[in-house]
């Protein structure tokens, strides 16, 4: 390994985190979503990513992949390896990224269909 290589090591080894090899994650935010929220009522919003997130959260768990967060429209998640292949993480990810997208499509705000862009990493990462 290169200095910087230690450094950047030494740095992740001293976390509280935990390193994993190898998992599949998901980020997911609504197209357009920033400037449709400025014309729709506050309380409607919330509403509405509520609804959303509450049938993502449902594909997630008929999947086995783990919501980790949501921040505004964005929505996180991950499918490890602990207990399956990798092929098979990756797999349940596409599956539910697919899903994500469907289900985006069948809720308009606001009268105003949405679409998902979705992202999915494939690598080691460090938790925590």
């Amino acid at each position: 390994r290169s200095p910087v290589e230690d450094v950047v090591w030494n740095c992740i080894t001293q976390l509280s985190g935990q390193v994993h090899d190898y998992t599949v994650i998901c980020f997911a935010d609504l197209v357009g979503f920033t400037n449709l929220a400025s014309k729709v009522i506050p309380s409607a919003l919330v509403q509405y990513l509520d609804t959303l997130f509450c049938h993502f959260d449902r594909v997630c768990l008929e999947k086995k992949v783990e919501k980790i967060k949501t921040i505004g429209d964005c929505y996180m998640c991950v499918a490890w390896t602990d207990t399956c292949s990798r092929l098979d993480a990756a797999l349940r990810m596409v599956q539910l990224a697919q899903e994500m997208h469907s289900i985006t499509a069948t809720l308009p705000l606001d009268g105003s269909p949405l679409s998902l862009r979705a992202g999915i990493h494939a690598g080691s990462v460090v938790s925590g």
